[in-house]
C-alpha cells in the first residue's frame, strides 16, 4: 500500500538529520514566513492556521501538504507591517503555539477534573433520581445497555444517552434510567434483592 506509515507522520526521525520544523522568510510575499513541519499532518496543520487566522496582526495563514505521501506541512504566514506594534511572522506562530498549549492543558485538567467529579458520584451511592453523573458532553456513565451489578442491592442502568434521553444512571433497586433513541427509557426491575436485573 501507498499510505504513509502511520507512526511515521508523527515521528521525527532526528537519526537520519531530520528536523522537527525548518522556517525560511518567503521571498514571494513581503512579511511572511514558510514553515516546514516534519512527520505532521492536517492536525497540527489546521490548528495551528485557524489559531493564526485569529490573531489580528496576521494577514494571511494558509497550509498545505505539498504531497499526499511525504508526512509534511508547508505553513505560509504573513503579517501585517502597518500594526502598532508589529508583530513578526515568527512572533504570531510562537504566539499560536503558546495559545493551543495552553488550550490543550486546559481541556486535559477540566477533562480529568469531570472525570474525578463523576467517579465521586458513582462511588458515593446510587443517584435515586436516575439522572446519572453527567459530563459536560452529555454522556453518563458508561454502560453497554444492560444492566451490571453496582453493589449487592443496586444496579448499573447501562447504556448511553442520545438526544433527550438520560443515560449511564445508576438506579436505585433496580430501577434504572438508560437512555436509548430520544426518549428517557426507564428500566423496572424485579426487585432490589436481585442484583443482576435488567
Amino acid at each position: 500500500m501507498n499510505h504513509p506509515d502511520r507512526i511515521a507522520a508523527w515521528l521525527v526521525d532526528t537519526e537520519n538529520g531530520q528536523e522537527a520544523m525548518e522556517v525560511q522568510d518567503d521571498t514571494k510575499l513581503e512579511g511572511s514566513i514558510r514553515v516546514l513541519l516534519n512527520a505532521q499532518d492536517h492536525t497540527l496543520g489546521n490548528m495551528l492556521r485557524s489559531q493564526l487566522l485569529l490573531d489580528s496582526n496576521v494577514l494571511f495563514a494558509g497550509y498545505r501538504i505539498p504531497h499526499p505521501l511525504t508526512n509534511q506541512v508547508e505553513l505560509r504566514i504573513q503579517t501585517d507591517k502597518a500594526m502598532e506594534p508589529y508583530v513578526s511572522p515568527r512572533k504570531a506562530l510562537l504566539n499560536a503555539c503558546i495559545a493551543l498549549m495552553t488550550q490543550t492543558r486546559d481541556l486535559k485538567a477540566s477533562f480529568i477534573e469531570q472525570v474525578r467529579v463523576a467517579e465521586m458520584d458513582t462511588t458515593s451511592g446510587p443517584i435515586a433520581s436516575g439522572a446519572g453523573p453527567a459530563l459536560t458532553s452529555g454522556l453518563g456513565a458508561a454502560g453497554n445497555g444492560i444492566g451490571a451489578p453496582y453493589d449487592e442491592t443496586h444496579v448499573w442502568g447501562g447504556g448511553m444517552g442520545g438526544g433527550n434521553a438520560a443515560g449511564g444512571a445508576i438506579g436505585a433497586y433496580g430501577s434504572g434510567a438508560p437512555g436509548v433513541g430520544r426518549g428517557a427509557a426507564t428500566q423496572a426491575g424485579a426487585g432490589h434483592d436481585d442484583a443482576y436485573e435488567y
